[in-house]
């Protein structure tokens, strides 16, 4: 379908693009739960243990859920529906949006252990001493509690453990998921809930554009701070939060599918690759630039940069930037031209550093338009480097396709505007499984390529496939590319850095998951 607009430097044209593929250890398909029935990409390798270790944390109680639970993940776990099916047609549909879990020794080609010396036991009397806190107190007295059983459980052990689960009960989580009302502060007035990206609840939110003056300091977000804990460089053992509520098989979540969705990231924590994306070129480096205010003691906020590499069969890197401008004109924050070259030089030596190469292309992504000195910046590292590269930004498009039907327009739905601007649908039906696997009418994402080398086309396929890459679930795919999909979730973490920081955040993103 072709449409001529005066305005437009081309004709547009809608095309659907097709969907990406994912590689596991002997497989090639669209779906990694059904590739993943040969095991993991990583299991290629000869060194690939047959083991995952895994350390507990929590009370005697849910220590012995865990265990419980960890026990059936080794065994096949049936996908029931919430209620029988009506038809044929309903019962193969379920199976397609919530298949079997495998069990992780077929999976993951892991078998799920806990040992004894890793598990550390909070007591009664030790939740009693909590109970008489007011809230921030009890984060902060939780938090140093668990650190004290994490420390000791590392420092005795003579090995350590692959992933660590610190195990909440509801009553700990309700209090500590976030004490004071942060969220409520940082809520935007109704007239800017238009502008953020509609994406589903399952997806990580992106940050939108605030006015730094508005801003609230910070208050104690109790996930971030035990992630800084295990980036110590004295533990460095990724964990994983689980709440009581998820042992005892509560929540909308099919035991299967809560399943696949955990002993996906436990096995990405432990620094294995659970599948890969077909046909992409591994000598190209994808990057996502993205902001983040951090902690600070007074109500001035201050802006810093920080970015996501990526590049195909490569441990994902988290690299944090400096303070940057906020352009009260453009209503958001900026990056000079030498930050920008910074960044971009920063990210070349990193992908050298762990491929022994420099990458041939790079793409960088980004939430916001370019302004011209970050053009001007990039532009710059990367000419000198004499490679290829694409600057594209990824924001909400002002517009909606729809068609004749049931449900909404085919996820790939493409509509090329011009050589360098194109409105892509990331989520919508979705053929491999029968049905679009959402709530709400889905919303497309305005992908504007600033400067580069490749097509549009190319620009919006390779987002698609980077959004087969939320190593935290095993789903069909997430909203967002992995490059700014996390977005948030690291520099929650990242705020919890200061100066007076003993170490460094981890450069690994598995420790932020």
């Amino acid at each position: 379908m072709t449409t001529l607009d005066p305005r437009a430097k081309t004709v547009q044209k809608l095309e659907l693009l097709r969907e990406p593929t994912v590689l596991t250890k002997e497989e090639e398909g669209t779906y990694a739960k059904e590739c993943l029935l040969s095991g993991p990409y990583a299991a290629r390798r000869p060194s690939h243990t047959e083991r995952l270790t895994i350390g507990l944390i929590g009370t005697y109680n849910l220590i012995d859920l865990a265990k419980e639970w960890l026990e059936a993940a080794n065994l096949a776990v049936e996908s029931l529906p919430s209620r029988p099916a009506e038809s044929a047609f309903e019962t193969k549909r379920h199976k397609l949006l919530f298949p079997d879990f495998p069990g992780a020794p077929v999976a993951f080609s892991k078998t799920l252990v806990v040992e004894p010396e890793f598990e550390a036991k909070i007591t009664l009397n030790e939740v009693a001493e909590l109970e008489r806190l007011a809230d921030h107190q009890f984060a902060d007295r939780l938090e140093a509690l668990i650190e004290a059983k994490y420390s000791a459980m590392l420092r005795l052990a003579e090995k350590k453990p692959d992933v660590v689960m610190v195990l909440l009960t509801d009553p700990m989580y309700e209090i500590c998921h976030i004490t004071g009302n942060y969220h409520q502060k940082l809520k935007p007035p109704p007239e800017m809930e238009i502008e953020q990206f509609n994406l589903f609840s399952d997806f990580d939110k992106l940050s939108v554009n605030i006015d730094p003056k508005t801003v609230e300091p910070l208050s104690h977000n109790f996930r971030s701070r035990l992630k800084k804990i295990a980036m110590n460089p004295n533990y460095a053992v990724p964990i994983q939060i689980v709440r009581e509520q998820t042992l005892r098989g509560k929540g909308t979540q099919n035991f299967a599918t809560r399943t696949w969705n955990i002993v996906t990231g436990l096995y990405y924590k432990t620094g294995e690759i659970p599948w890969i994306l077909g046909g992409l070129d591994p000598k190209t480096c994808f990057m996502g630039v993205s902001f983040f205010h951090k902690k600070t003691a007074s109500r001035d906020l201050v802006l810093s940069s920080m970015s996501h590499l990526f590049a195909n069969d490569f441990d994902s890197l988290i690299l944090r930037g400096e303070q940057v401008a906020y352009d009260y004109s453009l209503k958001m924050a900026v990056l000079t031209a030498d930050s920008a070259s910074r960044i971009a030089e920063r990210a070349l030596k990193e992908f050298h550093l762990a491929r022994g190469m420099y990458p041939s292309r790079i793409v960088v992504h980004k939430t916001s338009r370019f302004s011209p000195e970050e053009e001007q910046g990039f532009q710059s590292a990367f000419r000198n480097a004499n490679m290829a590269f694409d600057l594209v930004s990824v924001t909400k498009s002002p517009i909606k396709i729809t068609r004749w039907g049931q449900y909404p327009v085919p996820r790939g739905t493409m509509l090329v505007a011009s050589d360098s601007r194109a409105h892509l649908y990331t989520k919508g039906f979705v053929p491999e499984l029968q049905t679009y696997p959402g709530s709400h009418v889905p919303r497309p994402f305005e992908v504007h390529k600033a400067r580069g080398d490749s097509s549009i086309k190319t620009t919006c396929a390779e987002i698609i496939a980077l959004t087969k890459l939320n190593w935290n679930t095993a789903d069909f795919c997430c909203g967002v590319p992995i490059t700014i999909g996390f977005a948030r979730n690291v520099g929650e973490v990242f705020k919890e850095f200061d100066d007076s920081s003993a170490y460094d955040p981890s450069r690994f993103f598995r420790f932020y998951m």
